[in-house]
């Protein structure tokens, strides 16, 4: 087991074992701020964990173990004997889906570690693009329609790549979006400015709507390692139309249908976010938790 700084063993890594969402190398890249460093613990094979640590000795668990599935929760448990014995831990903030949980919190139970309390739960909307309805038929989809229709109608309405658009623009996307959510969102934003910055390199397909000349949204997002499937991860708008956050998503989906890929992740949030992304009728949800493990 060792600290690893290298892009390309990272790369490497993602590459073969890569299959979550967030199994990105430079959307990790953009989650680096000067009070969180990227550190990547490697085992074995090219397997391991890809961790941030802050100043105050804080570690958090960077989307899911680097590993196959039987060798993930051994592995996990080697890490964080590893970062709580040789490198002080306080605690390591961990994100993982119901099942996974289960199996650590079973194994914590005779360790020298314990689970806390959940910090808060995301929910994960999967779209099967196959059964997904791009025409949108229906009364069902009749408010979308309108709402789709009604930016036609009264404005010019332009789909542009973001690096089209100038950054000193984009940029103010993005601080119109802060000032309009709330705490935990705003923490996010440092990696929307960083993405800008390194032109959304990583990203497989990104789109920012241009209404009356003005950029008012940015989405982006990859194509998931070793799978036919899309995690649309970036989703981000300036609130000033009504209408905007459905016009931009769908515009997403059905291009997505397009490209043909196989099933589209939606990206987690929290129940109020969720009944926005219901609209757009996704198949089925998953949920992950977040929580810390400290010494006992």
């Amino acid at each position: 087991m060792r600290l690893v700084y290298d892009e390309n063993k990272i790369k490497k890594a993602i590459k073969r074992w890569g299959y979550a969402p967030e199994h990105n190398y430079h959307h990790y890249k953009n989650q680096e701020t000067k009070h969180k460093e990227n550190v990547f613990i490697s085992f074995k094979n090219e397997m391991g964990v890809l961790a941030q640590k802050s100043e105050k000795r804080i570690w958090r668990v960077y989307s899911s173990i680097l590993a196959p599935k039987n060798k993930q929760l051994d592995l996990f448990l080697g890490f964080i004997d590893y970062i709580f014995t040789k490198k002080k831990a306080k605690k390591v903030i961990v994100e993982f889906r119901e099942d996974f949980r289960e199996k650590v919190l079973k194994r914590l139970k005779n360790s020298n570690y314990r689970g806390c309390k959940l910090n808060y739960v995301l929910y994960w909307p999967i779209f099967n693009m196959k059964k997904w309805d791009s025409r949108l038929k229906g009364k069902d989809w009749k408010k979308i329609r309108n709402l789709r229709n009604r930016l036609y109608r009264h404005h010019k309405v332009e789909i542009k790549h973001p690096n089209e658009v100038s950054k000193a623009e984009l940029k103010n996307v993005v601080m119109e979006w802060v000032k309009q959510r709330n705490g935990s969102d705003r923490t996010l934003y440092q990696q929307y400015l960083n993405l800008i910055k390194n032109n959304f390199d990583g990203c497989d397909i990104a789109n920012t709507i241009v209404i009356d000349g003005k950029p008012c949204s940015i989405t982006a997002g990859w194509k998931i390692p070793n799978s036919s499937n899309y995690y649309s991860a970036i989703g981000i708008l300036n609130y000033r139309y009504d209408g905007l956050g459905e016009f931009s998503n769908l515009y997403d989906l059905i291009r997505l249908k397009k490209e043909g890929y196989r099933y589209v992740n939606f990206g987690g949030s929290e129940e109020n976010l969720l009944e926005f992304k219901k609209k757009f009728r996704p198949e089925s949800y998953y949920k992950t938790f977040i929580f810390s493990i400290v010494k006992k």
